[in-house]
């Protein structure tokens, strides 16, 4: 049996943590045996050992869990599932002796971008780091045009960035007869609705693993200004058009790239809709399936 830990239950999570359980989901569709085991991050491992299931042949442990990697079930074989790796060394006591490098039953480290994978394949020369397929729930689907005047945003990161960068436009009267909507607290469903009816949506990502805004975003066929949170590049960058990019932390940069878009917005939608179909396309589900039972199945 496989079993992941997950720091929460399944209706406590979204993004990240909600991936781990969609793993499960996967692996059991496909015939595996696989399933998930509460455990906080910091719990005395002998607590985390009492609960799993007496057929685990595979832990699968996130980043978040630090030390209890090498510590939790040593004789059992393990997988990391790094869904973030700035976030590898927050949670470990000795970096020299990180469990990446410390941790005999470590099989692979999992990722899920090309930048994070070469973080830390840079890191852990001695591990193997591989990446595994993130994909796009369908409902992210390109929505019609001619789209009202919205823009788009979350504020859970960065927020003081976004205010400044609203507040250059405001001063200049740039927003005028546009409306900003925050789609913080929303649930899946109306995400979906708001981007679909967006303009454009801004990209305030930090440090990420892939940033899932900006790409169900692109999904969406809405024109995707800001940062690529590093992990985003990937489907960022080549984006042409439908993406532009502002340096990192530029209050500046981001407030004139945005206000070019406002501008140009009518003329944006082809190029909206062919990311829409390119990266629906390169994070597909079926790639999704398909990698997680490659490398997780088959160890």
């Amino acid at each position: 049996m496989i079993v992941y830990l997950a720091p929460g239950e399944r209706e406590a999570h979204s993004g990240g943590g909600r991936k781990l359980y969609d793993h499960v989901d996967i692996l059991n569709g496909a015939g595996e045996r696989a399933a998930s085991v509460v455990a906080m991050p910091g719990e005395a491992a002998k607590d985390i050992e009492a609960r799993l299931p007496r057929e685990a042949e595979l832990l699968v442990v996130p980043e978040v869990y630090g030390d209890l990697l090498r510590t939790v079930a040593p004789g059992l074989a393990r997988i990391s599932l790094n869904q973030n790796a700035h976030y590898s060394w927050l949670y470990v006591t000795d970096p020299q002796r990180h469990p990446y490098n410390s941790t005999p039953s470590l099989l692979k480290v999992l990722c899920v971008s090309e930048h994070n994978r070469r973080l830390l394949s840079f890191a852990f020369p001695q591990a193997s780091v591989e990446r595994v397929r993130l994909g796009i729930p369908s409902r992210f689907s390109c929505g019609p045009y001619p789209r009202p005047k919205r823009i788009s945003l979350f504020l859970r990161k960065r927020a003081q960035r976004a205010h400044a960068v609203l507040g250059v436009l405001h001063s200049r009267g740039s927003l005028e007869g546009w409306e900003v909507v925050a789609m913080d607290g929303t649930g899946d469903d109306q995400v979906v609705e708001m981007m679909q009816g967006s303009a454009i949506v801004l990209s305030l990502s930090e440090a990420e693993g892939l940033p899932a805004p900006p790409l169900e975003a692109l999904a969406c066929g809405c024109a995707v200004v800001g940062f690529t949170g590093f992990g985003g590049g990937e489907f960022l960058v080549p984006a042409g058009a439908a993406f532009v990019r502002v340096d990192d932390d530029d209050v500046l940069g981001f407030a004139e790239r945005l206000e070019e878009t406002m501008r140009d917005i009518e003329s944006l939608a082809p190029a909206c809709e062919l990311a829409s179909e390119r990266v629906r396309a390169e994070y597909s589900r079926e790639r999704e399936v398909a990698s997680v039972l490659q490398l997780v199945a088959g160890r």
